[in-house]
């Protein structure tokens, strides 16, 4: 019960003492922190503890990720599947090129439907019939 009442008593007299300081000395910010840390000391008297915990844990953090060697950055390589899929693609537009050039040239005369399509981008003309009325 007395320990409690005397804690109570530090912290009040911290807060009255960062009072007088900030009114007396409001350009020396030195002094107005000192007693902020007084007032924070006796309200929360394990946080010297807690951040000293904290700053080792992050002091062995960075020594071990330091010690793990100089960071390497490698770029992202395609995967098998997709590298395969690229080549086909560049096989295909090699193949029109070719095949345009030679029908633009009058080599390839004949062709199939559909190679035709391919290699023009057109469609041939349909010629319909008409239907027979009886």
């Amino acid at each position: 019960m007395v320990l409690v009442w005397r804690r109570r008593q530090q912290s009040a007299q911290a807060q009255a003492r960062l009072a007088a300081q900030a009114v007396m000395t409001p350009d020396d910010k030195k002094v107005v922190q000192e007693a902020l840390d007084d007032v924070t000391h006796s309200l929360y008297p394990y946080m010297k503890s807690q951040q000293k915990d904290r700053d080792t844990e992050q002091s062995e953090l960075l020594t071990k990720w330091v010690g793990q060697g100089p960071v390497a950055i490698t770029p992202e390589m395609p995967t098998k599947t997709e590298m395969q899929a690229q080549r086909l693609v560049q096989k295909g537009q090699q193949d029109r090129h070719k095949k345009s050039a030679e029908v633009e040239a009058g080599k390839l005369v004949k062709l199939r439907k559909k190679a035709w399509r391919a290699a023009t981008g057109a469609r041939p003309l349909r010629v319909k019939k008409a239907k027979r009325r009886r």
